[in-house]
């Protein structure tokens, strides 16, 4: 298993990055869909753990994926 232990820097450079991406989003409407204080977590969890498989259990015009 990965390292799941991450520094509050690590997460603060990761959340720049996000918050870069989040910016330029395709999709600015998603009222309904997950919000950025959800996205970010599960953006930063599947980017350092980076599963060989990831099941979708729901999307809102799949911005959250």
């Amino acid at each position: 298993m990965k390292n799941t232990k991450w520094t509050r820097e690590e997460i603060l450079t990761e959340l720049n990055e996000f918050k870069n991406l989040y910016e330029n989003r395709p999709i600015i409407e998603n009222e309904g869909g997950m919000k950025s204080p959800h996205m970010f977590p599960a953006w930063f969890v599947v980017k350092k753990l980076q599963p060989k498989w990831l099941i979708e259990s729901g999307v809102w015009y799949g911005l959250g994926t």
